[in-house]
């Protein structure tokens, strides 16, 4: 797996009420900006590991706006680059990640988002062998696919900035088949198409304590800091009044 690697994040910055906000109906702003904060600290982490272990690799963050980066250059590890998109939405900011990634060097890039903490290194190292494996004389995309039918990754390698803008930005997706239909749409435009591993983000709640009961058995020490983090947010939070609200008819 030769030539410069790229790992970039797609994230927020922990603002409350802008952070996790499907969460945050649970467990409130202010705890779902906490969590946020943990998963990206965490996620920070990773990516900057799985970049030593590659070999080769650089990490960056895409925010959303200039707002967002500044508060993001304030978290982020030094070795971390922090990008601001010039278009608005996730999609122009992930086709807008692969283009300044590829423009700053890199030979194959993956992109990636704050939401799965705990994801494991080997499906990392697994996306940029796929990666590897596409090269050819067509350039070529992988899918780490979500078992909610998105995906928490997106690799590319020989991706031009127009095929990815096409790509991402050319059609509206529904978030519960957009693996399926990226994949599809990129075979259409004669982009070779690989998957990774499964895994899942955390968006839910139900998701939420998932991943606390893994952290909890979890083996690696890594960890320990996010799940301190998770119970301090979640014990001090207001779920257990929020579930005991009455549900609105209608």
């Amino acid at each position: 797996m030769s030539g410069r690697k790229t790992i970039v994040i797609m994230a927020k910055a922990p603002i409350p009420g802008e952070a996790k906000t499907r969460l945050a109906v649970h467990v409130g702003n202010e705890a779902a900006a906490a969590i946020h904060h943990a998963f990206l600290q965490q996620t920070f982490d990773n990516a900057l590991l799985a970049a030593e272990e590659l070999g080769q690799a650089d990490v960056a963050v895409m925010s959303p706006d200039h707002r967002h980066q500044a508060e993001l250059r304030k978290l982020a590890p030094p070795a971390v680059r922090v990008w601001a998109q010039r278009r608005s939405g996730l999609m122009a900011g992930i086709s807008e990640a692969f283009a300044q990634a590829f423009a700053e060097g890199a030979d194959s890039v993956v992109v990636g988002e704050s939401d799965s903490p705990n994801l494991p290194l080997r499906h990392m190292h697994e996306s940029f062998r796929l990666l590897a494996q596409l090269a050819g004389d067509r350039p070529g995309i992988i899918l780490g696919p979500c078992h909610d039918g998105g995906y928490y990754l997106v690799g590319g390698r020989g991706l031009a900035e127009e095929a990815a803008r096409d790509l991402f930005e050319g059609q509206d997706y529904d978030g519960r088949t957009i693996c399926l239909e990226t994949a599809a749409r990129a075979t259409r435009m004669g982009l070779r198409v690989g998957h990774g591993p499964a895994w899942y983000d955390v968006d839910t709640i139900d998701e939420l304590r998932q991943l606390r009961s893994e952290l909890s058995t979890a083996a690696e020490p890594r960890f320990a800091k996010l799940l301190s983090a998770l119970n301090g947010c979640l014990d001090g939070s207001n779920e257990a009044s929020a579930q005991a609200r009455p549900r609105m008819l209608g």
